[in-house]
């Protein structure tokens, strides 16, 4: 069985509207860092009210909310270099 050679040469460039893309993916990136900083920080409020009141389960909730929240901005922030790792590594396996 003979099967077609598919190449793949990606570009920004070539594409129409791709300056459009890429500011659109800079406001998201934007808005989703003050969607971390809104998280984290009422994740910390939860975690003091939680430690005040002795509850357990809300300061348990602060932790792992205040957690997430410094992910998703890491995740965030670092997402271009994380897609260009992975283009290059794909560019190696050929």
């Amino acid at each position: 069985m003979n099967l077609a050679q598919v190449t793949l040469n990606p570009s920004q460039t070539d594409v129409p509207g791709s300056n459009v893309l890429q500011t659109l993916a800079n406001g998201i990136a934007g808005n989703l860092l003050q969607l971390c900083l809104v998280m984290f920080l009422v994740s910390l409020g939860l975690y003091i009210v939680g430690k005040a009141i002795s509850s357990h389960a809300a300061s348990i909730a602060g932790k792992y909310g205040a957690f997430g929240a410094i992910l998703a901005a890491i995740m965030t922030t670092g997402a271009d270099d994380l897609i260009n790792w992975a283009q290059q590594l794909g560019q190696q396996i050929r």
